[in-house]
């Protein structure tokens, strides 16, 4: 069980001029827009002013999307920034510093990607459509393709999100893909699925070093310190609400 209001990947703790960190539920929604209902903006705004003091970043320099469970990733480079809040995306790219990368999640798989090589880093929402269209790995392009980073150096953090244990139904379109077969089982005639093995997997194959792949083992929906869709559907609204995962770099390369 997570014992600090904000969280880490130890790999990531390595590089001093990397930022991150994963927002538990006990400092509050992260999320403008929660279940389709809009939140209190004065509360999300406080939340993340919070966040940011924690982190010893400025709040106005941190970067989010429309969120629209999509494959669609968008770049910030010098010349990517003019209307990218309204476009409807579920990651973010960038090289630039102080350009720190935000999303919001709650069940969802919240991937951050970081190379240290060339100083890439990568916020990606992978909900069960972007998981299906793998949005992790085209982030991996995307990295390669417009930074020129190679597989082998990426760090990714998976944060915490919906486990096997509460993942279940008696019905999964999983079932119908071979390449998930390894990951569903069956038990007292429900399918549960573990959708962080599989994403880790899939990065393998993609080129991503299995060391340099970390798993947050934490359910969302059956563990109080997390928000959960599923769980606030169920009626638990304590849990009803959008949790923050940031990555950014302070400086540029030295």
């Amino acid at each position: 069980m997570s014992a600090s209001p904000i969280i880490y990947f130890s790999q990531f703790k390595k590089f001093p001029d990397l930022v991150h960190g994963i927002s538990t539920r006990s400092w509050g929604n992260m999320a403008l827009t929660v279940n389709g209902q809009p939140a209190s903006r004065q509360s999300v705004f406080n939340n993340r002013q919070q966040l940011a003091r924690q982190l010893k970043i400025k709040p106005q320099n941190i970067y989010e999307v429309k969120q629209a469970h999509s494959s669609k990733i968008i770049i910030l480079d010098k010349t990517g920034f003019k209307n990218y809040r309204s476009v409807e995306a579920d990651g973010l790219i960038t090289n630039l510093p102080q350009v720190f990368l935000l999303i919001k999640t709650a069940d969802c798989l919240p991937l951050l990607f970081y190379d240290p090589v060339k100083q890439v880093v990568a916020a990606i929402h992978s909900g069960w459509r972007g998981t299906t269209g793998k949005i992790f790995l085209l982030a991996v392009l995307k990295m390669i393709n417009h930074f020129g980073c190679q597989a082998k150096d990426l760090l990714v953090g998976i944060g915490p999100s919906i486990s096997s244990c509460c993942f279940e139904g008696k019905t999964m379109w999983q079932t119908e893909l071979p390449e998930w077969q390894p990951f569903i089982f069956k038990q007292n005639n429900q399918f549960h699925v573990d959708q962080p093995a599989f994403v880790k997997q899939q990065l393998i194959e993609g080129g991503i070093e299995p060391k340099k792949i970390s798993i947050i083992d934490e359910c969302t929906s059956c563990m109080p310190q997390w928000f959960s869709h599923r769980a606030a559907l169920a009626g638990n609204q304590s849990k009803n609400g959008r949790f923050a995962s940031i990555i950014g770099i302070k400086h540029g390369i030295r």
